[in-house]
């Protein structure tokens, strides 16, 4: 059988896998490519901030995948952001539509008849006019998050007057947002609660799945060797997304420093892009990595995980790694969205300071329990996470908008 021919589309380059994003959107990359019933073509957007490294995609791809990058200059300004303030368009989708994008892909759709093109976000679903345009082929989103929703948590948290600014954005992004998945012909949600708000929105009309983030479990080697009684805790993600620094600094400052500076334990953070107003906060027992080559090798090097998450959406995929490498977690409850968890087996949830000091005590007088949550939390990864369940989950999704 002729295999499905598709396009995925992203907003940044998936390899190198330098954060969650580029791991969700590397994972559908592979699978695609090492399936024989798929083959995939790539067209990616490059910014200063994420370049494209064509000997990265080499090492990781196979020759027969061809992958298209185009640089654009998505940072914002001053008059940007004040004149979509004024406006109804967004300005986190805007910086990232362009007429140099329109023209690569109209030049590709030109060359190859596609079946199916994947959107890896809507910042590039946007482009779906254009494509229609140029192309018979069915369109899917794969949504890692509710983007809108993120700027929704973000300005309740605010000050008064930013309260004001994000209170905007988020109103500009989720009509565009809405606009974006009504104009699809499939939806891959990472959550059911995504998916469940995507339903909502769209009448039940498009055709909607979910699939969390899936893990090559043979990639992830755990292991259970906590003796000793210093614990190391860690957070390990994304420091230029802004729920990662708002979760970050409450921490440190919030939590770290008013309970646990002065005892034998340690905090190790690691994170590209680590803002100054962070790495300032370094101190005998805060120990600042920034970004670190080997993700997995730092969460394997240190004990327990925490997720001070109070602003983002859809599933945080360090977590899931996390899991599969056998670590004890402590979250909040926006954390660990999206996994199928048992509070107290496979996980710690704690949603305050006094929550999240009462489990770090607990682990801290009762280290066993560190090793004990670890091995749940791989077995649940085993059980839900395995790559070796997408397939039929994207069969099902793509015989449904033929």
């Amino acid at each position: 059988m002729k295999p499905i021919k598709i396009l995925q589309f992203t907003n940044k380059p998936a390899y190198p896998q330098i954060d969650g994003g580029c791991l969700g959107m590397a994972k559908m990359s592979d699978f695609y490519d090492t399936d024989l019933n798929y083959s995939i073509d790539i067209i990616t957007i490059e910014t200063a901030k994420h370049p494209y490294d064509k000997i990265e995609f080499e090492k990781k791809l196979s020759e027969s995948t061809n992958v298209k990058s185009v640089f654009i200059n998505s940072k914002p300004t001053v008059l940007g952001v004040i004149s979509n303030f004024f406006g109804k368009k967004s300005y986190n989708l805007s910086r990232f539509y362009t007429k140099e994008v329109e023209e690569v892909i109209v030049n590709l759709l030109d060359k190859n008849q596609y079946d199916i093109i994947q959107f890896e976000n809507i910042f590039v679903g946007q482009y779906y006019q254009i494509i229609r345009k140029n192309s018979n082929a069915k369109l899917v989103l794969n949504s890692a998050n509710v983007e809108f929703e993120i700027w929704e948590r973000l300005a309740k948290k605010a000050s008064f007057l930013k309260k004001i600014y994000l209170k905007k954005l988020a109103k500009q992004l989720k009509a565009e947002e809405i606009i974006i998945w009504n104009n699809m012909d499939g939806i891959i949600a990472a959550t059911d609660k995504d998916k469940t708000q995507i339903i909502q929105n769209t009448n039940n009309k498009i055709p909607s799945i979910t699939i969390p983030f899936y893990l090559n479990l043979n990639n992830y080697k755990s292991s259970y060797d906590k003796l000793s009684n210093e614990i190391s805790f860690f957070h390990i993600g994304a420091m230029d997304w802004l729920p990662n620094i708002e979760g970050v600094k409450w921490l440190i400052n919030n939590l770290w420093n008013t309970n646990f500076n002065n005892t034998i334990h340690s905090l190790n953070l690691a994170g590209k892009s680590m803002p100054d107003s962070i790495i300032q906060l370094k101190s005998n027992s805060i120990n600042i990595e920034g970004f670190v080559e080997d993700a997995k090798q730092f969460i394997s090097d240190n004990d327990v995980m925490l997720v001070p998450l109070f602003s983002g959406s859809g599933i945080r995929v360090k977590i899931v790694e996390a899991m599969a490498l056998g670590k004890c977690i402590i979250s909040t409850k926006v954390g660990a969205e999206g996994i199928n968890y048992e509070d107290g087996i496979n996980i710690l949830l704690a949603n305050n300071e006094i929550e999240f000091v009462q489990k770090m005590s607990f682990l801290i007088e009762n280290p066993s329990k560190i090793n004990e949550i670890g091995k749940n939390a791989r077995l649940l990864v085993e059980k839900e996470h395995n790559v070796s369940l997408m397939e039929n989950k994207l069969k099902h999704l793509f015989d449904s908008i033929k």
